[in-house]
């Protein structure tokens, strides 16, 4: 699978997110964030690939979305 070039190419994804200390939520977040990537920013698709209901994506992104707003506030 080819992920867009702003992910960073590893061998293990693992070793990858031990190194980086990513909390589980932000392992789940760029999880999402590429697979939206890869299926064009569709969330139908995106929710199919995942295996949750595209009601459920969407409410992710919106609290990512807003997290990310009250983070630049900060």
């Amino acid at each position: 699978m080819d992920y867009p070039s702003f992910y960073p190419k590893v061998d293990n994804l693992s070793e990858y997110i031990v190194r980086a200390e990513k909390s589980p939520d932000e392992i789940r977040w760029l999880y999402i964030d590429a697979v939206l990537a890869l299926m064009k920013g569709n969330r139908s698709a995106t929710a199919r690939r995942l295996g949750m209901h595209r009601k459920t994506l969407q409410r992710i992104i919106s609290t990512h979305s807003q997290a990310q707003l009250n983070t630049t506030r900060e």
